[in-house]
């Protein structure tokens, strides 16, 4: 069975990447957009294939949309309309473009699973993320839509909406909104506090999470926004 994985260097991405091909069960292939020595690091690590979104195939049995940029932190109206064209297009297009293509395939074959990495600003909003909120909520979108045109070919599509995750984008993100390692451990307690489970959630939860998705057991799952939040969406 062939996987795909969109944003394999991201911290999410590696992740996945590793629970995937943990067992040897599947063939897997994952894209990256410039760090091509992570991802030749991992292709031999994990013995995968790394390949460019330009040069994705439409014969995908499992398909996880995990690739996403935040390239716009300012209000509304200062957001620049080239910043918001490569969000939607990255974030939202991109999903779109894969699925589309490989959706002949799954019907063909009688079965699909298709699981698009969404956010909890797929659900609410945020201030001065604009094109990222409307990005995710846009993917949810494309969610339902497909797994209601689908399910009768037993093609399941399902939005996994993590809560903020330890990773490399949420320490960008820290170092931008602070200047010093005091208040950047000050941001982190606030974000931690604010989360009824008290911490952040890990890559690996959110992989571990995907593989039980795109599995046989979870057949009857579809078209669904399922939270991995620590209860913070509550």
């Amino acid at each position: 069975m062939k996987v795909l994985i969109t944003g394999g260097t991201g911290s999410v991405g590696a992740e996945l990447v590793k629970r995937f091909t943990a067992n040897g069960k599947f063939e897997v292939w994952f894209t990256y957009h410039s760090n091509a020595g992570k991802a030749n690091l991992l292709s031999q690590k994990y013995h995968c294939r790394a390949i460019l979104p330009e040069d994705i195939g439409n014969d995908f049995d499992i398909i996880i949309n995990n690739a996403g940029i935040v390239n716009s932190l300012v209000s509304c109206e200062d957001v620049l309309l080239e910043n918001w064209d490569e969000t939607l297009k990255v974030n939202l297009t991109l999903p779109f473009i894969i699925i589309k293509k490989n959706l002949p395939h799954m019907k063909e074959r009688g079965w699909g699973r298709i699981i698009n990495i969404s956010s909890i600003y797929g659900v609410r909003a945020e201030e001065d993320v604009t094109p990222y909120t409307v990005s995710k909520h846009g993917l949810i979108g494309l969610t339902k839509s497909v797994a209601k045109e689908y399910a009768q070919y037993g093609i399941t599509c399902n939005a996994i909406c993590p809560g903020t995750i330890v990773s490399e984008l949420s320490e960008r993100l820290a170092n931008y909104y602070t200047s010093s390692e005091e208040e950047k451990r000050e941001y982190f307690a606030e974000l931690n506090n604010a989360i009824p489970a008290k911490r952040l959630v890990y890559p690996k939860e959110i992989a571990d999470f995907a593989y039980f998705v795109s599995s046989e057991e979870a057949a009857y799952i579809n078209g669904a926004t399922l939270m991995i939040d620590g209860g913070y969406t509550i």
